[in-house]
């Protein structure tokens, strides 16, 4: 498989991931029983983030596959082998993300609060994503990463993530008490999802916002059938 590394070097100016689609049809609430009017999951996760997140005006609400990721320069061969190895490995398709009500948590010492995939089927293909991106940009990884030693090898996995927002005292969250989780976790009504496309996202600099600059469509013939169910 080819590579883009070397100079290609990562840079917080640029992130790969996926956005959370704004269409009513894209994207679902799955608790609709405690405030009817809120049905769009786009603005339920803005709502909470506005709130909560001290990057909400910087980044869309997203889930990163490579952060930092390659200079917008190489966008373009970033994106043609990209879609190669989509091809190539049969995942060129739209898939499901469902990311569980009130199931929000932060990890040990970190003070940001995430809600994650639970579904094993889901797991995997980010799994199996995330594996193929980093043969790709081996010089590249995601604040998901998680690095486990086997065999006198580190083993990468990755735990897909959506940030909701952050609590004032990280030490707080190792007894998961924080007065910012427990208002998020009651707060959050989770919501499933259709990603459509990968997005490559772009900042002129740390200080300013992250504006899409190039996607990867991925096709989904059967998108309303899978909603229906």
């Amino acid at each position: 498989m080819s590579k883009l590394k070397g100079e290609q070097e990562p840079t917080k100016q640029s992130a790969l991931c996926i956005v959370i689609p704004k269409e009513n049809e894209l994207c679902e609430i799955l608790d609709l029983n405690n405030k009817e009017d809120e049905k769009n999951g786009f603005d339920h996760i803005q709502n909470i983030r506005q709130k909560y997140d001290k990057s909400f005006s910087k980044w869309e609400p997203h889930m990163n596959l490579l952060y930092p990721f390659v200079h917008k320069k190489f966008f373009f061969k970033a994106k043609r082998l990209i879609e190669q190895m989509l091809i190539n490995n049969e995942l060129n398709h739209a898939f499901e993300v469902t990311l569980p009500a009130h199931d929000a948590f932060c990890k040990t010492f970190s003070k940001f609060v995430l809600s994650t995939p639970k579904e094993e089927k889901q797991l995997e293909h980010f799994q199996k994503l995330y594996k193929l991106l980093r043969e790709i940009f081996p010089q590249c990884k995601a604040t998901g990463q998680l690095t486990e030693e086997k065999n006198n090898k580190d083993e990468h996995t990755f735990e897909p993530h959506l940030t909701l927002g952050q609590i004032t005292n990280s030490a707080m969250n190792l007894n998961n008490d924080a007065k910012e989780l427990k208002e998020i976790q009651q707060l959050w009504r989770g919501i499933k999802f259709q990603v459509v496309e990968l997005v490559f996202l772009w900042r002129e600099s740390q200080e300013d916002p992250f504006h899409i600059t190039e996607t990867i469509p991925l096709v989904n013939p059967q998108h309303d059938e899978e909603f229906e169910n």
